[in-house]
């Protein structure tokens, strides 16, 4: 029997789930697609399964081991991909219930194929704990290399958790902590927008969107490689100093997602890799060069340090909240296989919630750089949300005007 406990990530997600069983919030992405006719069922249904066997989170169920939780691999837990033959307009009405919540002890992904008059449907959705958005592209790369005829080896994802246990009995480990607390742990900051609601006593978690248009191009982020900085370490100098503005608060402390595939063996795993890494700065009077040159260092030190998840273990950081940024760059748009094989539907996921007070994520599409935050609907006026977006788009306007006029 192949056991392994959860990493600090999962078991965060685990925990958060316990709280609220019936959410989805954990159910990232599920896709209702409508298969082209020219797709061969019979042949992308065994295309599928290979891809399934070949990442192996997709074969875990979590369950208890004296009152923890562990992930227990069942090679043979998916055998068959189920059908159900309905009407179209069946399907119609019933397409905005499809996305449920997943119980321990049963698989962590849900796959099923619907017949009608008119096509066929595949539902693909699973749940946060197996799987990130950036493992969901691996997924479907890797299933139009099966439809295309090759090979799938299986990936390493429990090797991954395998090298995370043993991270804790190594000196980097308390290495780690120590510089974590040393860089972060005396600060006082704010850590997010301030929100209109004090709904911390447990009211029902509502999620919201707003999804903005930047009005740049990516190619308006070339100027960052004169000042040796990524684009996630851009867009978190951006959170920092717009929050700043917002709260009238010059110290602030975010995190900022970081996708864990630090390795080469680690670019074909399926499963939940993602990290949260914090970012401080005070903002009063810094000027372009310094504000480059605290987040780079930042950031290049929580890369050196990720063995200890510091934003999930210290006990400070877990009192409080904190904005998160998800630089996605053209995750979504370049990444997915889809538009390959079929047409996307809409869906609702009527279960959703927030998973973090405010999340922006920067999505790069061919009409240029998209921000889409997503935020505490029980916490935020929608208002409220719209003026922190016109802080942070003005920022990012104004950021690249100077570093262009100064380059």
């Amino acid at each position: 029997m192949q056991e392994y406990p959860l990493t600090a990530e999962q078991k965060d997600i685990y925990n958060l789930q316990m709280a609220a069983p019936e959410t989805t919030m954990f159910n990232p992405l599920p896709m209702l697609m409508k298969l082209y006719d020219w797709v061969d069922i019979d042949r992308l249904i065994q295309s599928l399964m290979k891809d399934i066997h070949a990442h192996p989170a997709y074969s875990t169920v979590i369950e208890t081991r004296s009152g923890q939780p562990v992930q227990r691999y069942i090679p043979d837990l998916i055998t068959s991909i189920p059908e159900e033959h309905i009407t179209e307009a069946e399907l119609m009405t019933l397409k905005d219930e499809l996305i449920q919540p997943f119980h321990w002890g049963e698989a962590m992904c849900r796959f099923k194929l619907f017949i009608t008059e008119k096509g066929k449907y595949l539902l693909w959705d699973d749940h946060h704990i197996v799987c990130d958005a950036f493992g969901k592209i691996i997924f479907w790369r890797d299933l139009q290399r099966a439809y295309d005829g090759q090979d799938l080896a299986p990936d390493s994802w429990f090797e991954y958790l395998q090298e995370r246990e043993a991270e804790k009995s190594l000196p980097h480990y308390a290495e780690s902590r120590k510089w974590y607390e040393d860089n972060y742990g005396s600060h006082e900051f704010c850590g997010y927008p301030a929100a209109d609601f004090d709904d911390m006593g447990g009211g029902l978690n509502k999620q919201g969107l707003l999804s903005v248009r930047s009005g740049l191009a990516d190619d308006s982020l070339d100027v960052l490689k004169r000042y040796h900085l990524t684009h996630t370490e851009f867009f978190i100098a951006l959170s920092l100093f717009a929050t700043a503005e917002y709260n009238l608060n010059p110290s602030v402390l975010i995190t900022w997602c970081n996708k864990g595939r630090w390795k080469r063996k680690h670019h074909r795993i399926t499963g939940m890799m993602i990290q949260d890494m914090p970012a401080f700065l005070n903002v009063e009077g810094l000027s372009i060069a310094d504000i480059a040159s605290s987040v780079r260092q930042q950031v290049k030190g929580c890369m050196l340090h990720r063995d200890y998840p510091y934003m999930l273990l210290d006990e400070k950081m877990l009192e409080n909240e904190n904005l998160c940024l998800i630089y996605q760059g053209r995750l979504y748009t370049d990444g997915p296989v889809i538009p390959l094989i079929a047409e996307l539907l809409e869906m609702q996921n009527k279960h959703a919630g927030s998973q973090n007070i405010l999340d922006i994520e920067v999505i790069e599409t061919d009409d240029g750089i998209d921000l889409l935050f997503n935020y505490a609907a029980h916490m935020y006026k929608p208002e409220s949300i719209e003026r922190y977006s016109q802080i942070f788009i003005r920022i990012l306007h104004d950021a690249l005007r100077r570093m262009n006029a100064n380059a």
